[in-house]
């Protein structure tokens, strides 16, 4: 086989692993022979990567693939594209940045920016990418980072932000760190650094991130100690603004710590209202869904406010957290509580949603929403039903019994399930198979009657920095 027929072999391996949209420009030979002698006149450029990646880049998304794919073939071994498993590694869905960490990590080994590097262009924390027939993710390449350089704060950092606060990981010298200490770690890496190099203003960001992630796990009044200072969670994000006052995610945070009438004084004396501060968030970042939500939370009926010209209600915030995807149950539950029950909402998509409808979105993003059920069961009439995701329909009747089995303790429950005896009927068994008698039933019944729940006045979320990619 010639040198020409194996790229070309090559690519035909490469294109069984594109979507049948992708594999549509490569339907002929001759496309092919094409692509094959643009790969090979790049490859005497491997020495000078850069422009390189410029030949992948001047070619369209579908031939930038295929290219992709066999420019790493001829700069890597075969045992970095191809899964133990032999099936192909969709090298072609790199991009120039991983590509030239990999090459980076062949040729040393020991290059700790590259490992994080990498881990920093992972968009899905727990995506793999195999390098020697081994899988790495985000987290063991911050590790082998950290391995390498342990002054590496930036590594800490992120390395904390792959963990949640109840767990810990195993540095690969054995000592085992909390998410907290993780945090505190790359605080006294970069203070120390810039009590050497005051000028190494490169670091007050990471410092800055650090802060605000380590005031998300402090509980409300928590102090932890730092220097030999004791701080709270309020102390961490007017820290973090002083080092970085574009971070969005620490006004969010700071509004949070505060009571409804309560105001925070920042290090540069400015004084700001918990509403102040989340709109100085979304003026910052109009993508934080958070702070949509936490200033919906704010505002009462009627109230308005207005956001870079747009004046928003309730509602409309409520909208706009959910159209970023990022929204969590409560935020459908809100909305829910807020239309009537034949009103619909249009999402900008022009996708309508019911008051029904947001409580199941609800329920979908947490299956164990106690109040989301409740009110879902008051959209239902006697004899309605509803699907949830698990494709039972669910009555009046059913959906009491789930939150009884989900919380014994949801007195609503109850009063929801005796609504849904019929006049003879003496008892019912519950989902544990434990027997219920009517009488016992009307002992756990509260005398007001039912009343859909209504959103929490100043329910707020906090938020991690986001997790960077380049």
């Amino acid at each position: 086989m010639t040198t020409l027929n194996q790229d070309i072999y090559s690519l035909k391996l490469a294109i069984h692993a594109l979507t049948p949209q992708e594999k549509a420009p490569f339907s002929s030979h001759e496309t092919l022979s094409q692509l094959a002698k643009i790969s090979r006149i790049a490859l005497p450029l491997l020495k000078g990567l850069d422009t390189l990646f410029f030949h992948i880049k001047c070619i369209n998304h579908c031939f930038s693939l295929i290219t992709g794919y066999c420019i790493a073939l001829k700069v890597l071994p075969f045992s970095w594209i191809y899964s133990h498993n032999h099936v192909i590694h969709l090298a072609a869905r790199l991009t120039a940045k991983q590509i030239t960490c990999l090459q980076m990590m062949r040729l040393n080994p020991d290059d700790a920016s590259s490992y994080f590097n990498l881990a920093l262009s992972l968009t899905d924390p727990h995506q793999n990418v195999v390098i020697g027939n081994k899988p790495w993710n985000q987290k063991s390449l911050y590790l082998e980072a950290i391995n390498i350089n342990p002054n590496l704060a930036e590594a800490y950092l992120h390395l904390g932000n792959t963990l949640s606060s109840e767990d810990c990981t195993t540095l690969l010298n054995g000592v085992v760190m909390t998410e907290q200490e993780l945090y505190l770690k790359a605080i006294d890496l970069c203070t120390k650094e810039l009590d050497l190099n005051p000028k190494a203003l490169d670091l007050n960001p990471i410092l800055a991130e650090a802060y605000l992630n380590l005031g998300v796990t402090l509980s409300d009044k928590e102090t932890i100690s730092i220097d030999g200072l004791e701080v709270t969670d309020q102390d961490l994000y007017c820290d973090a603004i002083d080092l970085n006052p574009h971070l969005a995610e620490a006004y969010l945070n700071l509004g949070s710590t505060l009571s409804l009438d309560e105001t925070a004084t920042l290090l540069d004396n400015r004084v700001m209202t918990r509403g102040e501060l989340y709109l100085e968030a979304l003026k910052l970042d109009p993508s934080l869904g958070e702070a949509y939500f936490n200033l919906a939370g704010l505002l009462l009926p009627n109230e308005t406010v207005t956001l870079n010209g747009i004046t928003y209600s309730e509602k409309m915030l409520y909208l706009k957290c959910i159209e970023l995807e990022s929204a969590e149950a409560e935020a459908y539950f809100d909305l829910g509580t807020l239309l009537e029950d034949h009103e619909t909402i249009t999402l900008s998509n022009g996708s309508s949603l019911t008051k029904q409808a947001l409580y199941l979105k609800a329920i979908e993003k947490d299956p164990n929403f106690l109040d989301a059920y409740f009110n879902l069961a008051l959209t239902l009439s006697d004899q309605e039903t509803v699907t949830l995701l698990d494709g039972i329909p669910l009555n009046q009747q059913k959906i009491a019994l789930k939150m009884i089995d989900l919380d014994a303790s949801y007195q609503d429950a109850y009063h929801l399930l005796i609504k849904t005896f019929s006049e003879d009927q003496e008892d019912i068994t519950l989902l544990n198979e434990t027997l219920l008698s009517r009488d016992a039933l009307l002992k756990k019944v509260s005398p007001q009657p039912l009343q859909s729940k209504r959103k929490s006045i100043g329910s707020s979320f906090v938020k991690k920095s986001p997790l960077k990619t380049e």
